[in-house]
């Protein structure tokens, strides 16, 4: 079940143009080689990864710093064990990962450098996999993680339940409800999305 440019614009408003032109036909083919299929398992990845990338528009985590950016510096569990790690290594990507450990785990899965240049992970680049060349390292990677982290519509919702917010919460899953709506019934949804981006 494609999810076409109009469907994805009623999903995630704010992001314009470019989701016609350039973003739904990419969607489409990571969805279809993560066999991120169905309805509900489509509704999930799209919510996650609007909510992750403020409806397409960013793909690099704002930086305040808050109280909670500035615990990634020095800590050992993500690998920022060199100074100015923290910053470095904030999130990037359309499902944004941290830590110098997870870039480089993360740069070994794409074939490209990442521990030097984080940054090319929030940037469009054509990608050669194989025989296939890619239109777009930020879907694939999201794609590769959806899948290896076995996220699924429902239960990967409730295990970020535990430390997201209320408002996180609620405009994800109404994000997904919509988008069940839209893809089901090929109508607009019934209500008004508003997924704000948070802390990015």
């Amino acid at each position: 079940m494609p999810i076409t440019a109009q469907q994805l614009l009623q999903i995630l408003p704010n992001a314009g143009a470019k989701a016609g032109v350039f973003f739904a036909p990419v969607l489409n083919t990571t969805m279809q080689r993560y066999q991120i299929v169905g309805p509900k398992r489509i509704a999930a990845f799209v919510a996650q990864i609007g909510h992750e990338s403020g409806q397409l528009v960013y793909a690099r985590e704002i930086w305040g710093p808050t109280a909670t950016q500035l615990k990634y510096e020095g800590r050992a569990d993500p690998g920022n064990t060199v100074p100015g790690d923290g910053f470095k290594y904030r999130g990037h990507g359309l499902i944004q990962i941290t830590g110098r450990a997870n870039y480089a785990a993360c740069g070994e899965a794409l074939g490209i450098y990442l521990i030097h240049q984080p940054e090319l992970l929030e940037q469009p680049h054509r990608l050669p996999v194989g025989r296939l060349v890619l239109d777009d390292q930020r879907f694939e990677y999201a794609g590769r993680r959806w899948r290896i982290q076995r996220m699924r519509p429902i239960q990967r919702r409730e295990i970020v339940a535990a430390i997201d917010s209320v408002h996180i919460i609620s405009t994800t899953a109404i994000t997904q409800t919509a988008t069940c709506e839209i893809l089901e019934s090929g109508q607009p949804a019934s209500r008004q999305i508003d997924l704000a981006p948070a802390g990015r």
